[in-house]
């Protein structure tokens, strides 16, 4: 499988340490998913986008993973549930995990009269936003920029400006603002980036759509339309994403 292999090999970008499986277990059937990571008691589970919920069985002790971190997950269901485990097999799944590639994620900056002046907003470099869609309460966005190599690094954020919109969501429609800093590498070779904002609670209570403004190039303003009830198609979106699209920008 080409795509396993991708995410096989971000392992080393990840931090992140499984057990490996036996001959028997590498003969499973394999799925990836978008997942959140979530914790239950002591224990470290995933959250799918899809709303099903994964209890990895393989996590070392060196794993770097953490609550509400965002990644890829390729796995495997297990059969029955794993001695000394609390959980009956029937409330959620038990899998084992092949790799993990993590997604940038971060929260919606607001952008407010105290904070007008950051470097957050200081810089409007051109962008394509390639797929956005809703999964797991983030905004997800796949997107495009030009940089002279892959070792720079690029910041990305998701603002909702509270200075011109004083209500907001309004009349089921919320608005934001996609915003990269191309950190002084503006020419180049046009490369990917994948990141997740998180999105208010309630939001879905409160609008319909998602307006996201971004500049394709420094004059040409793109506003395109999400709504919030979207399905996720996950089996094309992760054909997309590549390890390397996750590691150029913060």
């Amino acid at each position: 499988m080409k795509n396993r292999k991708l995410i096989l090999s971000a392992l080393l970008l990840g931090g992140v340490f499984f057990s490996s499986c036996d001959d028997d277990q590498c003969k499973e059937t394999h799925y990836e998913s978008f997942v959140t990571v979530d914790k239950e008691g002591d224990e470290l589970i995933f959250k799918t986008d899809k709303g099903n919920t994964l209890n990895p069985t393989n996590l070392s002790g060196s794993s770097s993973l953490k609550e509400d971190d965002r990644g890829v997950v390729l796995f495997h269901i297990l059969d029955k549930k794993p001695e000394n485990q609390p959980k009956e097999s029937g409330e959620y799944k038990y899998i084992h995990i092949e790799a993990y590639q993590p997604l940038l994620a971060k929260p919606i900056w607001k952008l407010t009269e105290a904070n007008r002046d950051s470097s957050v907003v200081a810089h409007k470099d051109p962008v394509i936003v390639r797929d956005a869609w809703i999964g797991g309460g983030y905004l997800n966005l796949y997107f495009s920029f030009l940089s002279s190599s892959y070792g720079s690094v690029h910041y990305v954020n998701v603002v909702e400006n509270t200075l011109e919109n004083a209500v907001n969501p309004e009349e089921g429609v919320y608005k934001v603002e996609f915003i990269h800093n191309g950190n002084n590498d503006y020419y180049g070779n046009w490369v990917n980036g994948i990141a997740c904002f998180r999105l208010p609670e309630n939001i879905d209570e409160e609008a319909k759509e998602i307006h996201l403004k971004y500049f394709r190039h420094r004059d040409e303003e793109v506003n395109i339309k999400i709504a919030l009830e979207n399905e996720t198609n996950e089996s094309s979106r992760l054909k997309n994403i590549k390890p390397e699209d996750c590691s150029s920008v913060r």
